[in-house]
């Protein structure tokens, strides 16, 4: 019979996983989250594959960092772990956990590629996902003259096929942290391969420190009447003695103090 001893929700700090859509607003007019995420993969590139995955107390969100294992005989990059300490600027948004951030996998030459591939079959099994939000976290570890590194990221959907999708091009310098991230990707294959590498100007070979990749579900919205809800939220946000304020108010079932009509859009009929 299934049970739950104890439940423990981590809220993050805003702006760590942007997913806002233009123009969108709630019905108190502020600009609302117009998604949600179900994980896929969470990599730590240069991590030690003898340890455990990094989690908490090392990530304050008990995001479970897994560190990828380099494939037997890759010569193209390895990995490497330099850093004492990450150097975060004090408005950070990204808030990543040291101990990840701190290793990375790197090209051994310029030339060469950084590549790794995620398994998106096993989310696909879970459950449809119309689409996916990803995020590949870069930080400059080298101290040298040379302070900058300038690569490509590239996107084979269908491995040895030949054929890339040109993601976007990254500048990280010298201990500076960088993220590119995308939302509403759909991916054609089941095992997309990423490759990072220095473009043509580059001084240094490419990198990557980590990577996360969720699926993306639209958000369900506010579905009573929209006068209705509007007027009917913002009444409640002035009584503070009021309980069962969450999400819609008559959808999927009505706020206890609120009764609804059976009507599509339904409408509050009584309080």
């Amino acid at each position: 019979m299934p049970a739950i001893s104890a439940l423990e929700l981590r809220p993050l700090a805003t702006g760590m996983y942007p997913r806002f859509d233009d123009g969108v607003v709630d019905i108190l007019g502020k600009v609302s989250i117009t998604t949600y995420f179900l994980t896929v993969s969470r990599l730590n590139f240069g991590g030690d594959t003898q340890l455990p995955s990094i989690r908490y107390p090392a990530d304050k969100y008990d995001r479970m960092w897994v560190p990828a294992k380099i494939p037997s005989g890759e010569k193209e990059f390895t990995a490497r772990t330099n850093v004492s300490r990450v150097h975060y600027p004090s408005n950070s948004y990204i808030d990543m956990p040291d101990k990840v951030m701190s290793t990375a996998w790197v090209a051994t030459e310029l030339k060469n590629n950084v590549t790794f591939e995620v398994n998106l079959t096993t989310a696909r099994t879970l459950r449809p996902v119309p689409t996916f939000y990803f995020s590949l976290l870069f930080y400059e570890m080298l101290e040298t003259e040379n302070l900058t590194r300038f690569v490509n990221i590239c996107l084979e959907e269908v491995q040895n096929s030949g054929t890339e999708t040109f993601v976007s091009d990254a500048e990280v310098h010298n201990y500076n942290w960088l993220q590119v991230y995308s939302r509403r990707w759909t991916f054609t294959g089941s095992s997309p391969r990423f490759k990072i590498r220095a473009n043509d100007t580059s001084p240094n070979p490419g990198l990557i420190n980590a990577a996360e990749f969720y699926g993306e579900f639209d958000a369900v919205t506010m579905r009573t009447f929209a006068i209705d809800a509007r007027t009917i939220t913002k009444f409640s946000t002035t009584a503070s003695s009021l309980l069962d304020t969450a999400g819609d108010p008559c959808l999927p079932v009505p706020w206890a103090w609120v009764v609804c009509s059976i009507e599509l859009p339904p409408r509050v009929t009584q309080m």
